[in-house]
């Protein structure tokens, strides 16, 4: 029984009609003598710039090389590149090509026109778009402070190059200057400062870029206006307290709790003046005292070149005398009429709140440098 049904299923088996020959399956795939693929692009990169934009790779010297040909927007734009086989890098600049974000494919051929595996870089090509986004660096003053001007900037941004600023010496020449993104504070000794200064920060939006892109360029005036340093003043007074305690010099070392104070037998009128060292033209007198209401209310701010010859100059509002509120402690900030040019400041105290004598626990000059 056994012997029977293996040669029925024998014969069935060889009534089927054989399988093709397995090579013969892939016959239709294969190229005579094999593919050949030349030598692809290595170390491909994208220099990007404005409207442009150059696709570089390093030559591999493969003799079969002829040329390449590199490919965007998925195929339908394309340039050919010449290969020189002495040179150690091929590169092509694609240009003018429009603001966007590119997948670019590189192709190499030989004589027989056969493809090499290709080689993408992805990159972006600037433009006008891009740069009308920039913004500049933010000059956070810029001022003179009676010899030089200077600029304080906030840190850049990590695509910025510097800042190319444009300033009039002194002379009336324009100066033309780069602040490297790693300067926040810039000094210029020859500065007019009655010319405005432009400034721009530059950008490089990407570190292979070839373009600088600029922000809109920004005209400043230099800044005059500021509290004066009182560093170098020096003072004198009416009087001051027997005990030596409490003298002029007090009212301008920036400690509240000492304070000028006039000879307790003294009477008004008083006064306390320094030697601020330069011409000031004195815009507001920023005043603090002690002890109040035991000071002094009724006050003239007076001015001298010399120290001998003094000026009034009165409040601008137009009263007689300024008015010093008897709060202890307490800035007060007065406005003098024009702005007037001093070198010697002087309070002249006329009457009191309360007490014979006259206190000071502050005194502070916001105005401008005289130019030398």
């Amino acid at each position: 029984m056994k012997k029977l049904a293996y040669i029925i299923l024998t014969g069935i088996i060889s009534g089927i009609p054989s399988c093709k020959d397995p090579d013969s399956i892939y016959k239709e795939y294969i190229v005579p003598n094999g593919l050949t693929y030349p030598a692809k692009a290595l170390d491909a990169e994208a220099h990007p710039g404005r409207d442009r934009i150059e696709i570089s790779w390093r030559n591999r010297s493969d003799p079969a090389v002829k040329k390449a040909r590199i490919f965007w927007n998925n195929y339908t734009d394309s340039v050919e590149v010449a290969i020189n086989q002495g040179a150690e890098y091929v590169d092509r600049m694609i240009d003018p090509i429009d603001e966007n974000t590119y997948s670019f494919m590189i192709h190499t051929y030989d004589a027989d026109g056969n493809v090499s595996m290709p080689v993408e870089v992805i990159s972006t090509v600037y433009g006008n778009m891009y740069e009308s986004s920039l913004v500049n660096r933010t000059l956070s003053s810029c001022m003179y402070d009676g010899q030089d001007v200077i600029l304080e900037w906030y840190g850049a941004d990590k695509t910025e190059a510097g800042v190319n600023l444009t300033y009039t010496d002194i002379n009336g020449n324009t100066v033309d200057y780069f602040i490297d993104r790693t300067q926040t504070e810039t000094l210029f000794t020859d500065c007019d400062i009655d010319r405005p200064i432009f400034y721009s920060t530059a950008y490089m939006p990407d570190s292979m870029a070839i373009d600088i892109f600029h922000a809109p360029k920004i005209e400043r005036m230099v800044d005059t206006e500021t509290f004066i340093s009182m560093d170098s003043w020096t003072g004198t007074a009416s009087s001051q307290h027997s005990s030596g305690s409490y003298t002029p010099a007090h009212a301008i070392d920036g400690n509240m709790d000492r304070w000028w104070h006039t000879d307790v037998s003294a009477v008004y009128p008083h006064w306390i003046a320094f030697d601020m060292k330069r011409s000031i033209r004195v815009k507001q007198v920023i005043l603090a005292v002690a002890n109040a209401p035991r000071t002094f209310k009724d006050f003239m701010i007076q001015g001298s070149m010399n120290g001998v010859a003094w000026t009034d100059y009165p409040p601008a509002d137009g009263s007689q005398y300024y008015y010093m509120k008897p709060v202890t402690g307490e800035k007060q900030t007065f406005t003098l009429a024009g702005v007037p040019e001093m070198q010697h400041i002087r309070i002249w105290c006329v009457n009191s709140h309360e007490q014979p004598y006259a206190t000071l626990a502050n005194l502070e000059v916001f105005g401008s440098f005289v130019k030398k």
